[in-house]
């Protein structure tokens, strides 16, 4: 099937992470990851995008970036694009470096932000790489020690991380250092899969019934500052463009179908049940009006209405009138 657009959400934070090919190495060395941050380093430059946080390990690596002016897509070809290039002409290799394209997932909640940070500025301690957390005062690949101000770059801002802690510096770096460095913040950092958390609604860490952790977390709670601030992006809008986009993959797999057929208005018959597939999930499931669902499916506000009332009929017992895909339309 054709890859899927990517979610566009201008103003929102992205945690973004790529894999060796087959877990392969993709930093041999310590030159190749200071050539890698000095491409990234220029790139956030070039394209205007804030960085958050990052982490390089031996076979991935994990950044968190603001989509600000320009697509995150912009910014992650060129930079994967140009370090595959540099590598394999250094290490005499061809092929491809990365496995399949790189990851992003929207941070639409401060909570989720900051143990985001957290759990990528662990990643050398977690997998041994680092001994223990003290070592990553002095790691250079990681955002930590830009951020505590061991080591300092043009194209890094700790006080984007420190802002969303508290509003004076000082303070700001005195709440980070205890949020990254309390045994407990330890235990959490060890706990939080950022895969799993985005599952959740809101793309978020949020744990919900279980507790809210901002609360059993003075760091986390201190400045406490939603993320919304950074864009006009509506966060449910963009939570029910993902809720939909994966309801759409989910359909498209299931009928063999492709999404460009089924949002291009195709009256072949697997894309037809797909769409009707869709058209019933999300009117049970996501609560979203008729009109919303067109809109998302790219068919008429009457299209819908009459699929939902011929699949009532047909679970009433009646037989629905018309042949299979008879009130569809073409986007």
């Amino acid at each position: 099937m054709p890859r899927t657009a990517r979610i566009d959400a201008p103003g929102f934070p992205y945690h973004v992470f790529a894999r060796g090919i087959e877990k392969r190495r993709i930093f041999n060395d310590d030159k190749d990851r200071r050539f890698f941050l000095k491409s990234l380093g220029r790139l956030v430059a070039e394209t205007g995008t804030p960085l958050y946080s990052f982490s390089l390990m031996p076979n991935h690596f994990h950044l968190l970036i603001l989509r600000d002016r320009n697509p995150v897509s912009t910014l992650m070809q060129k930079l994967l694009t140009g370090y595959a290039i540099y590598f394999n002409s250094r290490h005499s290799r061809v092929g491809h470096l990365f496995q399949n394209r790189y990851k992003g997932l929207i941070c639409a909640d401060d909570t989720y932000l900051r143990g985001l940070v957290r759990y990528i500025h662990h990643n050398p301690v977690r997998s041994g790489l680092l001994k223990s957390r003290g070592e990553l005062d002095d790691y250079p690949f990681t955002a930590h020690s830009y951020i505590i101000g061991r080591y300092k770059a043009t194209w890094f801002d700790p006080a984007i991380v420190l802002g969303s802690f508290c509003d004076n510096a000082a303070e700001a770096l005195a709440v980070y250092r205890d949020f990254m460095g309390r045994p407990e913040a330890g235990d959490a950092a060890a706990r939080f899969d950022p895969l799993e958390a985005a599952r959740k609604p809101g793309s978020g860490w949020s744990p919900g019934k279980d507790g809210d952790d901002a609360a059993r977390d003075p760091a986390m709670a201190a400045g406490r500052r939603s993320v919304r601030h950074q864009g006009n992006t509506d966060v449910r809008h963009v939570q029910r463009q993902l809720d939909v986009r994966r309801e759409i993959e989910i359909a498209c797999r299931r009928h063999h179908a492709s999404v460009e057929e089924l949002l291009g208005g195709v009256r072949r018959k697997p894309v037809v049940d797909a769409r009707t597939e869709l058209v019933l999930t999300l009117a049970r499931e996501s609560g979203l009006s008729n009109k919303a669902i067109s809109d998302e499916l790219g068919l008429s506000k009457s299209a819908v209405s009459m699929i939902l009332k011929r699949a009532a009929e047909k679970k009433a017992g009646a037989a629905p009138a018309g042949g299979p895909g008879s009130w569809l339309r073409n986007r």
